[in-house]
């Protein structure tokens, strides 16, 4: 594995500070919105997919598929998982999602914690990475 420490995209500092300044309940609204949005492309896919079903068909699949995705974890966990997929996959998409939830969450996520887990899983060269990439770019 190829681990290019100028490879690592980090979130652009603006955006990062306009999400660090939402409320909490901003925050749930962005969520809530995103995920609107996801139930509605889904239902359209479906529906273009599958014109024979009926609405309510269409409807329990929707359910179906949305709440079977809506496993949720810490951010933590998702980093650690993340730096997994990159390890097996080789994708930056990966790394810049680790770096852009680090730089939204700012001191919320455990590092601790996150550098154990990589220690265990044999993720310390990616997480040493993306804490250097994050310190070149705050």
């Amino acid at each position: 594995m190829r681990l290019d420490f100028g490879q690592i995209e980090v979130m652009d500092d603006a955006m990062a500070e306009v999400l660090r300044r939402k409320t909490p309940a901003e925050r749930i609204a962005i969520g809530f919105a995103l995920w609107t949005s996801a139930r509605h492309m889904l239902t359209q896919h479906l529906k273009t997919s599958h014109p024979d079903w009926s609405e309510k068909h269409l409807q329990e699949e929707v359910s179906k598929r949305l709440s079977h995705q809506a496993n949720f974890a810490s951010p933590e966990d998702v980093i650690i998982k993340k730096m997994q997929y990159y390890h097996e996959g080789g994708s930056e998409k990966h790394l810049r999602d680790i770096t852009g939830i680090l730089k939204i969450s700012e001191k919320e996520v455990d590092r601790d914690y996150i550098s154990q887990w990589a220690k265990r899983l044999g993720l310390t060269e990616i997480w040493d990475a993306v804490q250097c990439r994050l310190r070149e770019n705050p």
